[in-house]
């Protein structure tokens, strides 16, 4: 604030902001200022323009029209909660280089590359590199840049799922990088750096359809030992003919939600397999089925539906879902109405 206005910028108090040679009307977010006085608000702008880090700008009241303050551009696109934006608005730090770091700090789950950090700030490569060794910010081998402390939180937040997740449901041992993703909040870059991370420390374990906590054992009663090997048997017996999940369930008499559980269980431990639109296979058949493919691929180039059907015993209803589950995982190639030796086999 100017030290000759009389003016006092409410909290929603409608301004005139000057901007190059743009006038905006918008709104003040923030603590009562009066003359002399300075702080971080949010502006609420009624009209877009183009604004850049570090721009200045001029205020001036609504009516009548007086200068009476003067601002500087900290954050042009500040983004979440409007308490995490009050928050970030008391603390974002006036400095350019104290303010990166801030960031750095604050976005965590969100991590930027090099460029975008570049872009944001409008500064040269030399500025950017000099701020990263001044503040000891860490760069991934992708680019992404993030602190100690951001990876740290990220650890212990990682950590921490699966403890709960366990807690809620101990047949899920292995949970997926989409779920993880989605609970979190976090950015692919930043859930690719701490996961390899944990990796490499012995943290965590790579497991066919995502991640486990190393060294994880769930605890089963005699119930869940017998139920489980109910779900097998179901799938053991159904052959080389997928089936889908509600069809188990209504063989089991389970609930739906326990099905689940128990057949992802026996996908943990390689048991089944998930051929995709919900339907399942036991391991031990799929492993058949591959087996028959591929001795009539030795005699053969082309294989026809008609002739997976002989080879199966399945109707088209099941085999098609079979089909498509070998195309995807490259034991056959699709083309037109046929299908040819994958590379799959060759192993």
């Amino acid at each position: 604030m100017t030290n000759s206005t009389d003016w006092i910028i409410k909290n929603k108090q409608r301004l005139r902001f000057h901007i190059g040679t743009s006038e905006i009307l918008g709104r003040v977010s923030g603590k009562k200022l009066e003359k002399g006085q300075s702080g971080n608000v949010i502006i609420d702008l009624e009209s877009p323009v183009a604004v850049a880090m570090d721009d200045r700008f001029v205020v001036r009241s609504y009516s009548p029209m007086d200068t009476i303050a003067g601002g500087l551009v900290i954050d042009p696109k500040p983004v979440g909660k409007w308490s995490v934006l009050r928050h970030r608005t008391d603390s974002l730090p006036i400095d350019p280089k104290e303010r990166f770091g801030y960031l750095i700090d604050e976005d965590w789950k969100t991590p930027k590359s090099r460029e975008k950090w570049q872009m944001l700030f409008f500064i040269s490569k030399e500025i950017l590199q000099s701020w990263i060794v001044e503040i000891h910010v860490m760069e991934s081998e992708s680019g992404i840049l993030y602190s100690e402390p951001g990876l740290e939180k990220g650890k212990k937040d990682l950590k921490s799922y699966f403890d709960h997740t366990y807690e809620k449901n101990p047949f899920r041992s292995v949970l997926s990088s989409d779920g993880i993703l989605n609970q979190l909040k976090w950015s692919e870059d930043w859930f690719e750096i701490v996961t390899k991370i944990l990796l490499e420390n012995g943290v965590i374990s790579e497991q066919k359809g995502g991640f486990s906590l190393a060294g994880y054992k769930p605890e089963f009663s005699q119930k869940d030992l017998e139920e489980l090997g109910k779900i097998e048997s179901i799938l053991t017996q159904s052959g080389f003919e997928p089936i889908l999940l509600k069809e188990i369930t209504e063989a089991s008499g389970f609930k739906p939600k326990r099905v689940g559980d128990l057949i992802h269980l026996l996908f943990a431990q390689g048991k089944v397999e998930n051929l995709g639109n919900n339907f399942w296979l036991n391991r031990s058949n799929l492993d058949n089925v591959i087996h028959d493919i591929h001795a009539f691929f030795k005699s053969k180039e082309q294989l026809a539906v008609v002739d997976f059907k002989e080879i199966t015993g399945l109707s088209r209803k099941t085999a098609i879902p079979l089909l498509e589950y070998l195309d995807k995982k490259h034991f056959t190639i699709r083309h037109e109405n046929v299908r040819l030796k994958g590379n799959s086999l060759n192993g």
